[in-house]
Formats: structure tokens, C-alpha cells, sequence
């Protein structure tokens, strides 16, 4: 279960970076499916996110998406790429997921696919059916989604170490679980030889 959730909720995201092509120099105005097989997209200097769009569907966390745009006359109603993160937008509406702050940070790492325990994508795409709705904005059917980030090949090997770190953590939990049976069993076996209770 340990190697499930780490795989779901961390090593996924190095995978879906990792093994996707990498762009750079991309428009935020040019379709998604130029680049249905990215991992890594790193923007014009001309892309953004727009945080004034942005929106959070709470589902027990709350889904934070905001559109990336172009600031160039190109740049449509249509918005085919997103950035998303989970519990980054303060009041539904302020989104600080990633390095949004960053002035200099123009890529992402793309989000991954569902899994069984974790499905954050549906969650993303009911907040950027709400966000379109409301800002009147025409959405890709699969659009792109993007963990915003100053440095997405860092952010990728930060997301492997995390995952390493989570299952030698439960690695030694169990391992100090077992160690605790074992000496519980130990102590009661001696105590009832002690006592001449039959084994």
C-alpha cells in the first residue's frame, strides 16, 4: 500500500515527465495536441499564468487551476494548457501553486494520469469546467495539465527523492512494528513459562 501511494502521488509525476517529451519555447496560444506526448513544456517568455482566473472546486481539498495564456494578439478565448495544484488558492480564487510568484518561471511538469487511490485529474477538470464557464473561456476536451515550475527538470527529480523518502519511512515503520510483535511475543511466551501456564 506504501508502494502504491508513493508511485500514485509522487513517482508518477517523475514518470509522466520523465519518459514525455521535453518542449521549450512553447506558446500558451498553439493547440494541445501539438503536444499531447509532453512531459516537460517550457513557455515563451510571452506565457503566463493568469491567476485572475483562477478557481478552486473543493472536494474535501480543493483543486486549484489557473489558465496559461499568451499576452500576444494570438492569444484566443480557447485555452488548451492549465496550471493546477492542490490546495494553493486561497478563497477558491488565489492561486499561488508551484512558483506562481516567481516572475522567471515559465514551464511545468505535467500532471499524471489517475490512479487508484489518487484522482486529482476528474477534480481538475470540474475546476475547469466551473473556470470557463464563469470567465467564458473555450476549453480543450483533453486540456494539458501542469504543475507550474521555475525549473521542471528539478521539480521532476524532486518529486523521485520524495518518493524514495516516503517508502524507506514506511520501510522502517514496519520494520519497528514487526520489532515490537516480536518482543511483545518474546515477553509473553517467557511470562507464561513463568508462571506454568501450558504454552
Amino acid at each position: 500500500m506504501s508502494g502504491v501511494y508513493a508511485y500514485e502521488a509522487l513517482t508518477a509525476q517523475f514518470y509522466s515527465a520523465a519518459l514525455g517529451q521535453s518542449y521549450s519555447r512553447v506558446l500558451a496560444c498553439s493547440p494541445a495536441a501539438a503536444y499531447a506526448d509532453a512531459g516537460k513544456i517550457h513557455f515563451a517568455d510571452s506565457s503566463e499564468v493568469n491567476v485572475t482566473m483562477s478557481l478552486g472546486f473543493q472536494n474535501r481539498n480543493t483543486y486549484c487551476v489557473a489558465p496559461i495564456v499568451d499576452n500576444s494578439s494570438a492569444q484566443t478565448r480557447r485555452i488548451d494548457f492549465w496550471a493546477v495544484g492542490i490546495n494553493c488558492c486561497e478563497s477558491g480564487n488565489k492561486f499561488e501553486c508551484g512558483s506562481t510568484r516567481k516572475s522567471v518561471a515559465k514551464g511545468g511538469i505535467r500532471a499524471p494520469p489517475d490512479g487508484f487511490f489518487i484522482k486529482s485529474g476528474q477534480e481538475f477538470k470540474h475546476a475547469i469546467e466551473q473556470a470557463s464557464a464563469i470567465h467564458n473561456l473555450v476549453v480543450e476536451k483533453d486540456p494539458i495539465l501542469l504543475a507550474w515550475d521555475a525549473d521542471p527538470t528539478l521539480g521532476q527529480n524532486a518529486s523521485l527523492l520524495a518518493a524514495i523518502g516516503v517508502v524507506i519511512l514506511h520501510a522502517a515503520l514496519f520494520a519497528l512494528f514487526t520489532f515490537a510483535v516480536l518482543a511483545a511475543t518474546v515477553l509473553l511466551s517467557g511470562t507464561a513459562r513463568g508462571s506454568g501456564l501450558p504454552k
